[in-house]
């Protein structure tokens, strides 16, 4: 959604330093997002983009970053608890051999 919304904002306007990092095109554009999410560089990223174009789009930037956080940090979390659910399965499922074989 970033990537097509960064299209429309920053499409054939932004000249960063980065020639490789852009929003002309949908992939260029899913890379700069991917990019910015990865937190390299991403404050340099808005300034030029601010000063190239107009400063209202600090929002886009500020958004995608604490969306984007927000998702990736869910992702862990649930990344987490899923092997923490696996692991208390195969205690239970040892422990349940155990008695069976005691008796």
């Amino acid at each position: 959604i970033y990537s097509l919304f960064g299209m429309q904002l920053f499409g054939g306007k932004l000249k960063l330093n980065e020639q490789r990092y852009n929003y002309d095109t949908f992939l260029w554009s899913y890379v700069t997002c991917f990019v910015l999410l990865s937190g390299e560089n991403w404050n340099s990223f808005m300034y030029e983009a601010a000063y190239n174009t107009d400063k209202s789009v600090i929002l886009f930037f500020v958004t995608i970053q604490l969306v984007g956080t927000f998702i990736i940090l869910n992702l862990f979390i649930a990344i987490i608890l899923d092997q923490l659910v696996n692991v208390v399965d195969e205690e239970e499922t040892v422990a349940h051999k155990v008695s069976e074989e005691e008796k």
